[in-house]
């Protein structure tokens, strides 16, 4: 199989679906942690101890444990969720959400064996940005009541997850600056040129305002 085999195979392949399907396992893991009083996700976490000494699967697993712990709201994110994924498969294609999705595992994964300990905090709440990124003046109505544009939230959920990992960084041993950078590596790969447009275009208006 030669590179060029190896890269068109990369660029074509996609799992219809898998958004969905890895929110389905979050809710099963979310159900089996409530039945075994949180003993359920304990085999399931990444630790790279535990993966050197034979539990391979938990660089797999990791990616599939719920990030909320309230039942209302592991409802609503994956309603919410599974909606977005639907969008972003129409405009993206099936194929580059997939890559995103691997590439933002890889890189997680990576900064786990270099911390120790990693999270999939941001690997599905992520494609928040990049829906705000994509359909920037798509409104949502905050409190079911504010109106509110995509990518002003996007921008707000960005600054949170920046601030969570440059206060958290000592507590955590690192952990928040590895997961957050993996997930700004990702998106930075995937919106190189928006986001270079986007600076541009900062920059032209201040100095609009400046020469006023």
């Amino acid at each position: 199989m030669d590179k060029y085999t190896i890269r068109r195979f990369f660029r074509t392949f996609g799992v219809p679906g898998l958004v969905t399907y890895m929110i389905f396992a979050m809710a099963l893991v979310f159900v089996g942690d409530l039945l075994t009083e949180g003993k359920f996700t304990l085999y399931m976490d990444f630790d790279r101890s535990l993966v050197l000494s034979g539990q391979v699967w938990r660089v797999l697993t990791f990616a599939l444990l719920p990030v909320d712990s309230s039942p209302l709201w592991m409802v609503v994110s994956a309603i919410l969720y599974v909606s977005i994924s639907r969008t972003l498969e129409e405009k993206w294609g099936e194929e580059r959400l997939t890559r995103y999705i691997l590439l933002l595992w890889v890189l997680t994964l990576a900064a786990g064996f270099v911390t120790g300990f990693t999270t999939n905090l941001y690997m599905i709440p992520s494609l928040f940005i990049v829906y705000g990124i994509l359909f920037p003046h798509q409104r949502f109505n905050l409190f079911f009541a504010i109106p509110v544009e995509a990518w002003v939230l996007a921008i707000v959920d960005l600054a949170v997850m920046v601030y969570w990992a440059v206060t958290n960084w000592a507590v955590t041993g690192g952990i928040s600056l590895g997961v957050v950078g993996a997930t700004l590596i990702t998106l930075g790969v995937f919106f190189r040129k928006e986001i270079v447009n986007g600076i541009k275009t900062i920059i032209r208006k201040i100095r609009f305002k400046a020469g006023q």
